[in-house]
């Protein structure tokens, strides 16, 4: 095979997995702009538990304390502890009171940044099978507690769709889709 038609596959090939996105990325829910990945909307925020004037303490050239914050920073932060982050951010922002990391709707929003998470590690994996198993399986553990959320608390499932970016699918008969309703 000639050398110009493989680098036009590989560019069409490139192109038809790049035009297919299995969600649409969170953009504005605890800091993610993309699955998986952390914001700079904490510019100063370190990865590890430690406050910057306990990082900076005891060096006294300018040089070594960018060179400190820049390695402690979340640029440099590996994807477990991006995925902690995010779902640090997500429990502190949807808790109803402090220190609840158990009710439905923060369950419900740590589902769906792992949801997003899996859903790019799916795009770039393609052949990961039991990957696709677990995020098939955090779909479905989504759909139950958002079912049961909309079911009891409707004002609190309405505002929680809103703030994850989400959907509400209207049902006119519970086994029917609005749209796909026979006469």
């Amino acid at each position: 095979i000639p050398i110009p038609l493989i680098s036009q596959y590989s560019k069409m090939l490139s192109r038809s997995l790049l035009a297919r996105p299995l969600t649409r990325a969170l953009s504005n829910v605890a800091g993610i702009h993309r699955a998986g990945q952390a914001i700079d909307s904490y510019p100063g925020q370190l990865r590890q538990s430690i406050t910057s004037d306990e990082l900076v303490k005891g060096v006294a050239d300018e040089n070594d304390i960018a060179r400190l914050k820049r390695v402690f920073s979340f640029e440099n932060a590996s994807q477990p502890e991006i995925n902690a982050m995010v779902k640090s951010r997500m429990i502190q922002r949807f808790q109803l009171k402090p220190g609840d990391s158990g009710c439905t709707e923060v369950q419900v929003a740590i589902l769906t940044a792992k949801i997003h998470y899996l859903a790019h590690h799916m795009e770039v994996n393609r052949k990961d099978f039991s990957s696709r198993r677990g995020l098939e399986a955090c779909v479905h553990k989504r759909r139950a507690l958002l079912t049961y959320l909309k079911r009891t608390k409707f004002a609190r499932y309405m505002d929680l769709i809103k703030n994850l970016d989400m959907r509400d699918t209207i049902r006119v008969w519970p086994t029917e889709r609005a749209n796909d309703r026979r006469k």
